[in-house]
């Protein structure tokens, strides 16, 4: 009798396991939102790279750039009422972006955009190398999909 309750517990137990829920690679992202990210990290790398402008200026500009960039599309759009960490985590929420150098870009945005100190060389470097990092995994994903 022991032997079939022990018997009936390890059966009931390992019946309640719910294993985690793992999605198949090929639906983890729809296309449209990540064609639609990738076309606003270009255009935030443009803006960023744009001759002329001090390094707030330029940062300014690629977050500008890029939140226009995602007006397009429903999905991504950002709200009037969103910070950039709310559009970022959206964005990882929804599993559009993954490479967490969004983190650092976004960080560096909010500091040329609220800090009154003087933004420096090495962070428009830092800033365009993390939106260069965002890209590269957006447009290796993008590939990734179409094949």
């Amino acid at each position: 009798m022991a032997i079939a309750v022990v018997g009936l517990a390890t059966a009931f137990g390992s019946a309640r396991r719910v294993p985690d829920h793992v999605p198949p690679p090929d639906a983890e992202l729809p296309a449209p939102e990540v064609d639609s990210l990738t076309r606003a990290a270009e255009m935030g790398l443009a803006a960023m790279i744009a001759p002329g402008q001090d390094t707030r200026e330029a940062i300014i500009a690629c977050y500008a750039a890029m939140e226009r960039g995602l007006s397009a599309d429903r999905a991504a759009a950002p709200l009037i009422s969103d910070t950039p960490n709310e559009v970022l985590a959206r964005a990882f929420t929804t599993g559009v972006l993954q490479d967490s150098s969004a983190h650092e870009l976004v960080t560096l945005f909010e500091e040329a955009r609220f800090s009154p100190h003087d933004m420096l060389g090495w962070q428009r470097i830092r800033a365009e190398q993390s939106l260069r990092a965002v890209l590269a995994d957006l447009q290796r994903r993008t590939a990734e999909l179409v094949a």
